[in-house]
Order: structure tokens, then sequence, then C-alpha cells
């Protein structure tokens, strides 16, 4: 009976070994697994990060692009009205030297309407960029914030 005893003692060892094998060799496969999992997501992150940046740099530069076209318009703009307002002040002192004899002859509806077209002018570039800033940076706050 003693040896029924050890075989059955040394069958009941190898078991526990190969089980305790296994079990060893099957943590190291899904701790590897975990591993990779984890690299291969810091990678994509990275990735991500860096494909952000490029838009943000790319949203940051047509954004310095638009505030220089804006400025140019706006620049353009007053430029023009000032011009107008010189003539109109240049009309008003020959008109107080001389006299018309006509009044619908009177150019000051002429400067009159040209500066009302200028202001709706400029008063629609306006609109048109605040719009476009608007949109720009709220495209700006969803790209480029973190979330």
């Amino acid at each position: 009976m003693s040896i029924r005893i050890v075989i059955g003692l040394l069958v009941f060892l190898l078991l526990v070994a190969t089980h305790w094998k296994a079990y060893v060799y099957g943590k190291q496969v899904v701790k590897f697994d975990l591993i990779a999992a984890v690299r291969k997501a810091e990678n994509s992150k990275a990735q991500l990060e860096s494909n952000l940046l490029e838009e943000k740099i790319k949203v940051e530069e047509e954004y310095a692009k638009q505030k220089k076209k804006s400025d140019a318009v706006i620049r353009s703009a007053r430029n023009e009205l000032d011009r107008l307002r010189d003539e109109l002040r240049s009309y008003s002192e020959r008109q107080n030297t001389a006299s018309c004899s006509r009044v619908d002859a009177d150019p000051r509806n002429t400067i009159i309407r040209e500066c009302s077209e200028a202001a709706q002018s400029l008063a629609r570039i306006a609109d048109e960029n605040g719009l476009k800033l608007s949109a720009l940076q709220s495209y700006v706050t969803e790209v480029c914030l973190p979330r």
C-alpha cells in the first residue's frame, strides 16, 4: 500500500507542477499582451497629438492670414472714408467762396451717396469677418483644446 501512496503522491506533485507552470506561462502571456496594447495606445495617442498640433498650426496660420486680410480691408476703407471727408471738406470750402446757381448740381449728394455705400460695404465686410472669426475660434476651441 505504501507504493500506491508514493505513486499517487508523485502523480499529484507532477500535476501540481505542470498546472503551476501553465498558470505562470499564461500570466506572462497576458502581461505581454497588456504591455503591447498599452504601447499601441500610447503610440496612437502620440500620433493623434501630433496630428492635432499640425491642425492647430494650420489654423493659426489661416487665422493670421485672415487677420491680415481684414486689417488691410479696414485700412483701405478708412483711407477711402478719409478721402471722401477731405473731398467734402474741400467742396464745402469752395462752396463758401463761390455759390452754385443750381441746387441739383450739388456734388454733396454724390459724396454722401459714396460715403453711404462705402460705410455699407465696410459694415458688410466687418460682419463677414466677425462671422469668420467666430467660426475660427470655435474650430480652434474644438480641435486644439484638450478634452
